[in-house]
């Protein structure tokens, strides 16, 4: 089978993702300005339910531009607008979506019962209803897209999650009054930058992580796609744009998952021949950068600058102890959902490790009852886990989002990792429905 020429409509959003690298650069086209062409882009290009899904996930960055600048509830009409197309298909798969987010609605309670069992600073109940929306956002955009998959191009959407990754970057350069990068190689912008100044405001501040693993999950959907029906020439260029958006956000937590990702890549593509080389090849990686997560001194690879502050990832230990400590003092139940302390003595800090939260936080019994429930559902749907191999679209993605949930953010962003996790029955099922359909027809 040949491979198909160029289209056109992936060729203007790839176009379009180097403009908004061009534009980080030279500054020609402000903000207020260039979100709009996104947005037209965008509305041109993709169909209803490719837009709504970019929403109901990302809608969050471009309400956040709308809103430093004046305008608020604009994220909020998108995610309306996402909740509406997405919702008019669920009357075909409700009862099964039903049944599968059972067990995220019982880590919900679980959670629900922690913060009214507990007491300590302000934070819980808002990192509780963060918790809530985002599980739910995410797992009910990724089951339309799991189910309905025919209804979606991904590498239109992968395009297009580089797109706005590089839009968030250079709205932020502009909110900080951020110098532009010096040259297309100075990797490790983004948190370069944030060595340089003193963040305030917590509500709009650049979070270089988010930024990376957007990069590594913009790489993972175009392994939805047959390669062999997309452009080599686009999917080239998709590698190169994902790979840019790790290395300018300097997280080397994101760098080390898009390795990951390349590495089972090639590893499926190239046969047994490769596994030896290669593993020795992500041994080597894995040590250097886990040298880089205590020690910062992987300049030569990102051109990070080693500070004290900012930079400095050895700060993760002292994270985790603090973690250790208030599980110790409080071993069974935790010291509550939202009420981790961090080293400054502040409510509504995060350990950056999802086990050590969920210890810290719910203590042994938390820990239990999540990972029993988990477990009981991997063996429940075993018939459908035990072929996960046959999409490396949906391996990649969970790979980008468990390993984000043990180096970067809270409980209250990486319950998108079960969300998704509980939702691998719906893409298989559909997988066979469709199977069957073509099966009656011959």
């Amino acid at each position: 089978m040949k491979r198909r020429t160029t289209n056109t409509k992936e060729l203007l959003l790839v176009v379009l993702a180097f403009l908004c690298l061009a534009n980080l650069f030279f500054s020609m086209i402000p903000s207020m300005i260039f979100v709009f062409l996104i947005l037209f882009v965008q509305f041109y290009s993709l169909n209803k339910y490719e837009s709504a899904f970019l929403f109901s996930l990302f809608a969050a960055s471009i309400g956040t531009f709308f809103a430093i600048n004046g305008i608020r509830g604009i994220g909020s009409v998108f995610l309306l607008f996402a909740f509406i197309i997405i919702g008019l298909d669920y009357k075909y798969i409700i009862l099964q979506y039903i049944k599968l987010i059972i067990p995220l609605v019982v880590i919900f309670i679980l959670f629900v019962i922690s913060v009214l069992s507990t007491e300590g600073g302000d934070f819980a109940k808002e990192k509780l209803f963060n918790t809530i929306i985002t599980g739910l956002m995410c797992s009910f955009a990724f089951a339309h897209f799991f189910y309905y998959r025919y209804k979606y191009r991904p590498i239109l959407i992968s395009v297009f999650v580089i797109i706005y990754a590089f839009f968030t970057i250079k709205f932020s350069m502009e909110y900080y009054d951020l110098a532009s990068p010096k040259n297309l190689l100075e990797f490790g912008y983004i948190r370069n930058m944030l060595s340089e100044i003193r963040i305030t405001d917590f509500d709009i501040r650049i979070n270089y992580q988010g930024l990376g693993f957007m990069g590594a999950l913009a790489l993972s959907f175009i392994f939805f796609e047959n390669k062999l029906l997309i452009s080599k020439f686009v999917y080239v260029l998709i590698y190169l744009l994902a790979v840019i958006v790790v290395l300018y956000s300097g997280s080397r937590q994101a760098l080390l998952t898009l390795f990951v990702i390349i590495s089972l890549d090639i590893l499926r593509n190239k046969g047994r021949k490769s596994i030896i080389k290669s593993t020795v090849i992500f041994i080597l990686f894995f040590t250097l950068v886990l040298y880089g997560l205590e020690s910062s001194n992987v300049w030569f690879i990102t051109d990070l600058r080693n500070t004290n502050d900012i930079i400095d990832a050895s700060g993760r230990s002292t994270l985790y102890d603090e973690g250790f400590k208030q599980f110790t003092e409080h071993p069974i139940t935790g010291v509550g959902y939202g009420r981790y302390i961090n080293p400054d003595k502040i409510y509504g800090g995060s350990p950056h490790n999802m086990f050590v939260e969920l210890l810290a936080e719910t203590g042994i019994l938390g820990v239990f009852v999540i990972f029993s429930i988990t477990l009981f559902f991997i063996i429940k749907h075993f018939s459908y886990f035990k072929v996960l191999s046959a999409s490396f679209g949906v391996n990649s993605i969970l790979i980008v989002f468990f390993i984000r949930s043990l180096v970067s953010a809270d409980l209250s962003i990486n319950i998108e990792f079960f969300s998704i996790l509980f939702l691998i029955p719906l893409y298989y099922q559909n997988i066979r429905i469709r199977q069957q359909l073509k099966m009656s027809t011959k």
